[in-house]
């Protein structure tokens, strides 16, 4: 029923609640593929704290914490859509660089030429996502789109060639990127080395491959 549920489920390649286990539930969702193997790195820990849903999201305290997703061709996009989305809050004191996700050719890789979102400050300008792909890093188009110390729902999305940054279902930004991207790992909670991990909770992470699940301005799933 596409009412009720995802229309795009057989695109998905990776989807984890994050509820209260550090698992990959694709397989029951797109009933394609098998479900990829999830390794804690650190301590993130399952936390009934912090929920927009499902009664619970993971915690990373920024110190060690990673999810890193076995290696697997699913990642690997070529030069078509791709959809990766999910929910994030960001819970730290401090400024410096946090990773929400990396997708690239090895986990936490030192690499411009990855598809990842990063959240610092810079420039006198706060709370602000970085968000990275072949040709460089982009800054999200307004300051505090990302508030501090709520749920935000942040979609990368490649459509036709374009990529576009939807924030809380807003379009902050677009550019053009026909990249032929060849990855094949991915992580969650963080981005270039374990210097730069999730402060917060992450809930419902997901990858698509071959599609862009946004166009257009949306309402996040609740």
């Amino acid at each position: 029923n596409e009412k009720l549920a995802d229309q795009y489920a057989s695109n998905i390649v990776f989807a984890s609640p994050l509820a209260s286990k550090n698992i990959d539930v694709s397989a029951s969702i797109a009933c394609t593929m098998t479900n990829k193997s999830v390794t804690s790195n650190g301590d993130p820990a399952a936390s009934s704290i912090k929920s927009n849903f499902y009664g619970g999201s993971f915690d990373f305290d920024g110190s060690g914490d990673y999810l890193s997703v076995a290696s697997s061709s699913d990642m690997t996009f070529g030069t078509g859509d791709f959809t990766i989305e999910g929910w994030f809050y960001y819970d730290a004191t401090s400024t410096p660089n946090h990773g929400l996700y990396q997708i690239a050719g090895s986990h936490l890789v030192n690499n411009s030429n990855t598809l990842s979102c990063n959240f610092e400050t810079s420039g006198g300008r706060t709370r602000q996502l970085y968000f990275g792909s072949a040709g460089g890093w982009r800054q999200n188009g307004t300051d505090n789109e990302f508030p501090y110390q709520k749920w935000n729902h942040v979609a990368q999305v490649r459509s036709s060639g374009v990529i576009k940054i939807y924030i809380n279902g807003k379009l902050s930004q677009s550019w053009t990127d026909t990249t032929d991207y060849t990855f094949t790992h991915c992580v969650v909670g963080g981005y270039y080395s374990s210097s730069y991990l999730w402060n917060g909770y992450i809930q419902d992470f997901r990858v698509y491959k071959g599609v862009a699940k946004y166009t257009s301005d949306f309402t996040p799933a609740s």
